[in-house]
């Protein structure tokens, strides 16, 4: 295959050229750890192992699309954990029956309509995103890479198809 911009012949399918640069190995080693026991200031080595994975820049330009991370306070374990966190100083402002309580749990509503507002609006942009990755994996799958120019194209005998 021939590149279309330069014309030269070193061309490789972009998953080929991502694939050679990742390598998994498996390392061990020794892991130095600081603390405080006691009070005192104490010192600690450990031995471990574990899997480890290098990527060149290449392979890191060339990765395949994948959806990107949600943030954390976009899942919901994150409402949970907001709602605990402003809705017990709410229970507590009701259980003293001061004029405190009024405003303690007006801003308690406030502070959970917005965030659900938020979260709505979020989820649904993170839902586009995630509804783009398919298609974007397919023409990744079939795409070339020129070593020569770094010009990257889907040849036109290949069309892309989603299911």
């Amino acid at each position: 295959m021939t590149c279309p911009s330069c014309g030269g012949g070193q061309t490789v399918r972009t998953e080929v050229a991502y694939r050679g640069g990742v390598q998994h190995n498996s390392g061990t080693g020794p892991s130095l750890g600081v603390g405080m026991v006691a009070g005192e200031l104490a010192l600690g080595v450990v031995g471990g192992s574990g899997p480890t994975k290098s990527i060149s820049d290449l392979a890191r330009a060339l990765a395949p699309p994948d959806a990107p991370r949600k943030p954390w306070w976009l899942t919901p374990w994150a409402a949970g954990v907001a709602g605990v966190f402003f809705g017990l100083p709410s229970l507590g402002a009701l259980a003293t029956s001061r004029g405190s309580a009024l405003f303690v749990n007006v801003l308690f509503i406030a502070a959970c309509v917005a965030y659900i507002m938020l979260y709505h609006s979020k989820s649904k942009e993170w839902k586009a995103i995630e509804n783009q990755v398919p298609e974007a994996r397919l023409r990744w799958e079939k795409e070339w890479y020129c070593l020569q120019c770094a010009h990257r194209w889907v040849p036109e005998a290949e069309t892309i198809t989603t299911k």
